[in-house]
């Protein structure tokens, strides 16, 4: 694990993700949201490190051909049956929830 990531809990996702959406704030200066607009890849694969058992997904990966072009755009986290990322610290059971799919 990386020093940056030394103080983000790793027994609880949900907490791990609002913790590292504040490392980003201090870090890059940005919110949740801005976040998911240029660094969802990062994030996600911050996650990963603390979570292995957790997979980054791009959203084109988990939807049928005709939905490619919605979905392509966005890394998500795929985690016990759930699906995160730095605006869904609790999760959402149907991947196409996740706001930063539809803006």
């Amino acid at each position: 694990m990386t020093n940056r990531l030394a103080n983000i809990p790793t027994d609880n996702i949900t907490e791990a993700i609002e913790r590292l959406v504040e490392l980003y704030a201090a870090e890059y200066d940005v919110d949740a949201y801005h976040t998911n607009c240029g660094q969802c890849e990062d994030f996600a694969n911050d996650i990963v490190e603390l979570f292995p058992e957790a997979v980054a997904e791009w959203g084109d990966g988990l939807c049928d051909a005709d939905e490619v072009d919605q979905y392509m755009y966005h890394c998500i986290l795929l985690y016990q049956g759930k699906f995160y990322d730095s605006e869904h610290p609790q999760g959402v059971e149907d991947f196409r929830s996740i706001s930063a799919f539809h803006s």
